[in-house]
């Protein structure tokens, strides 16, 4: 009974994404703004950009996804969300916790060890907008972010 009770509590209190709209993941760096050593505005061979934008080559060529990042933000759009959700969980599990969880450690490790300088650490969000918002949310996000990346 007890399983069963906070499972249910779990369920009902969890988010989930479309399987139908494209899923957006979006990573902001935790304190990097602050870390006077970081420039985040040169793309010099190991510079920060520089290794945010490997990150997002790699990732929107494995995904087949848009990247659009800027300073110390980056935003993946899937207009296939599937082609994400199999890859991180086999279940195709649509829960936007297990999503954020899985995709932040694949980020995460790819880019620190793209910067083995220092270690970064991520804040995550994910979800899913109509697909006729695209360009709006690339608009709305290039108030801040410079460069978009397609495959």
């Amino acid at each position: 009974m007890w399983i069963s009770y906070f499972f249910q509590i779990q369920s009902k209190y969890s988010m989930r994404v479309s399987l139908k709209n494209p899923l957006v993941i979006r990573f902001d760096g935790k304190d990097v703004t602050k870390n006077k050593n970081l420039d985040l505005l040169n793309n010099y061979k190991g510079s920060f950009r520089n290794n945010l934008e490997k990150t997002a080559e790699f990732f929107t060529r494995r995904y087949q996804c848009l990247s659009i990042l800027g300073s110390d933000e980056i935003s993946f759009i899937f207009t296939n969300p599937i082609s994400v959700i199999s890859d991180l969980d086999k279940e195709n599990c649509t829960g936007s916790n297990e999503i954020i969880a899985l995709f932040s450690q694949y980020f995460f490790d790819y880019f620190n060890q793209c910067d083995n300088k220092i270690k970064t650490f991520w804040h995550g969000k994910c979800f899913s907008i109509n697909k006729d918002k695209i360009n709006s949310y690339i608009k709305f996000r290039s108030g801040i972010i410079k460069n978009v990346m397609t495959t």
